[in-house]
C-alpha cells in the first residue's frame, strides 16, 4: 500500500466518523445538565466535599446546604461543575444562604477527588 493510499484511506475514515455516545444517548465529553431532585441528592457528596476542601484552604466556616443545579462532563473521570447553596456558620444559624460555583475533578477508579474551582456565585445579568 502506497502512502497515497494511507493517506486516503485515513481521510475517508475522518470524513466517516460517528461519535459515540454513552447509554444515556449524550455524547460523550459533552457537558451534561444535572436533573431531577434524585441526581442532586445522589451528588450530595460531592457537594460536601467541595464546601469541605473550600473551609479547610481559605479557613471557611461554610456549611453546606443543597445542588441548586450543575452540569457533569465525562473526560478522564467526571468534571462536576456545581451551583450550591451555603451559609456561613460566622453569620449565625438565620443567615441565609449564598450560592456559591465550585468545579470538582473526580476520578473515581483511583478514589481521587480535587477541588479545582470555588467561588461566589454571581448569575448573568439579564438584558
Amino acid at each position: 500500500m502506497s502512502e497515497a493510499t494511507d493517506s486516503g484511506e485515513v481521510v475517508e475514515r475522518i470524513r466517516d466518523f460517528k461519535p459515540r455516545k454513552d447509554v444515556e444517548g449524550v455524547m460523550c465529553g459533552a457537558p451534561r445538565a444535572i436533573d431531577g431532585e434524585q441526581e442532586k441528592e445522589e451528588l450530595k457528596e460531592i457537594g460536601h466535599y467541595a464546601v469541605r476542601e473550600h473551609n479547610t484552604k481559605h479557613g471557611k466556616k461554610l456549611k453546606f446546604g443543597k445542588i441548586v443545579s450543575g452540569t457533569r462532563q465525562l473526560v478522564a473521570g467526571t468534571l462536576y461543575r456545581l451551583v450550591i447553596e451555603a451559609s456561613d456558620e460566622e453569620d449565625g444559624a438565620d443567615a441565609a444562604g449564598k450560592l456559591f460555583e465550585a468545579t470538582v475533578y473526580h476520578r473515581q477508579w483511583e478514589n481521587h477527588r480535587s477541588l479545582e474551582h470555588f467561588q461566589l456565585h454571581e448569575p448573568a445579568a439579564q438584558a
